[in-house]
């Protein structure tokens, strides 16, 4: 017997590194995708506030893969639990968060929730806590759909025992209660009378038919949460999922630290970034976490008008291109991590993205670097690391206006950490060598 097990642990030893040999799921080692749309999960489901909902998911898969089983990310969309318009399974910031995951080997899955019409159906407790009851119950129908497609065929192979939940804004709050929740009582009589009117419009009983059938028996092994909060840190437990979390410190809408979503008094507090970070690594959780200060709601995004967010006009995404870039290639590398494809990646603690100013880039491996005024003649300490975290430049010198990098760097996107003799924040940001 002892035989058989150290045969089969090997066996799976080997299968699991062997995914990683090319580093599939770290680099984007497929250079096209496949998009399936609108794939019915329950159809129109009806809603707290009486409107339908149709229940479908988008689906990104590398093109031309011939891996039989690959890990799975569940990646929800924000937009205030509102039907807005472009804010929804293909709000451009899940598109291209997507497209990335998917080209590194991953399928993804873009899934639409219940949504209110109204923004005044939002402004109070109640009819909040039931439309993210709603949407945490969808999610849970989500997985016992893919469960039973698994089971039938497996025709998206997909694997229920690689998978990673996460989301922005509405969509990374689903996914931090998502993984928190797991007993009726945490919620309180108060809220849990909300949630309960929403499962007898279901036809379910949230104890036995949701939390004790969560992702009906998926194995999450990691998280990612940009601009995301939880209702209650109490239900923060050792478990071994890893969550990243990306958040702006000035966010108006969903807290960095503990307040009320959007300023609304009449809504709950929520727990952000500030003391998520904190707890869940105290708690033993593997956690990560950009933090951005002065950034606001969703710090991909470069420039919103928030006034369009009820207007009658699409929104108009404008990203910032290095933010975006970072938030893709730390999403890539601590999932890596997560699936134990490498061992030798660190744990990042808290950092913070500072106002760097780096140019050219992209560069051809010479660029120069603004450092803050309050900075000048300090100790600098400037250190370079390409996409697996290996270092490829380090220095330590006095601290100017303007510091010049010049280095014969491959092509490729690189970290660069700079950190300055009697300060504890440390400043980082990406540069793009393109020669």
């Amino acid at each position: 017997m002892k035989a058989i097990l150290l045969f089969a642990m090997l066996l799976m030893s080997n299968f699991m590194y062997a995914q990683c040999d090319n580093q599939r799921y770290l680099k984007k080692v497929f250079s096209d995708v496949n998009v399936q749309k609108n794939i019915s999960y329950h159809g129109p489901k009806l809603g707290p506030g009486g409107n339908l909902t149709i229940l479908d998911f988008d689906l990104y898969e590398p093109k031309d893969d011939t891996a039989a089983l690959r890990p799975l990310v569940i990646m929800m969309h924000g937009g205030a639990f509102l039907k807005l318009p472009i804010v929804n399974k293909r709000s451009p910031d899940i598109v291209l968060l997507s497209e990335d995951l998917a080209k590194r080997g991953y399928v993804v899955i873009s899934p639409e929730y219940r949504l209110e019409d109204n923004l005044f159906n939002l402004l109070n407790k109640d009819a909040m806590v039931k439309i993210v009851a709603a949407s945490l119950f969808d999610v849970n129908e989500l997985f016992c759909w893919l469960r039973d497609s698994y089971d039938n065929g497996n025709p998206y192979k997909i694997d229920l025992d690689r998978v990673f939940v996460g989301g922005v804004s509405a969509g990374a709050v689903i996914a931090l209660q998502g993984l928190f929740l797991d007993r009726n009582e945490q919620l309180g009589e108060e809220f849990l009378g909300y949630a309960n009117e929403v499962a007898a419009l279901d036809g379910i009983d949230i104890q036995a038919d949701v939390l004790d059938k969560k992702y009906c028996g998926a194995k999450i092994l990691g998280g990612m949460s940009m601009s995301g909060a939880l209702l209650d840190t109490s239900w923060i437990v050792n478990k071994p999922t890893g969550i990243l979390f990306i958040h702006g410190t000035a966010d108006p809408i969903i807290p960095y630290g503990y307040d009320y979503p959007f300023g609304f008094t009449t809504l709950p507090k929520l727990f952000g970034t500030e003391y998520l970070y904190d707890i869940t690594k105290r708690k033993g959780l593997t956690v990560e976490a950009d933090v951005y200060p002065g950034a606001g709601h969703v710090p991909i995004i470069g420039d919103l008008d928030l006034a369009d967010l009820f207007g009658n006009e699409p929104i108009e995404f404008i990203f910032n291109d290095q933010r975006l870039d970072s938030a893709k290639e730390h999403t890539a590398t601590f999932f890596y991590k997560m699936l134990g494809c490498s061992p030798s990646v660190g744990v990042h603690e808290q950092v913070y993205y500072g106002q760097l100013h780096m140019f050219p880039n992209p560069s051809d491996g010479t660029f120069f670097m603004d450092i803050p005024q309050g900075f000048v003649g300090k100790k600098v300490e400037i250190v370079l690391t390409d996409i697996i975290g290996k270092v490829v430049y380090q220095s330590i010198m006095n601290g100017t206006n303007r510091i010049q990098i010049a280095e014969p760097l491959a092509n490729g996107l690189y970290g660069i950490t700079v950190s300055f003799e009697g300060i504890n924040e440390v400043y980082t940001g990406k540069i793009m060598v393109n020669r």
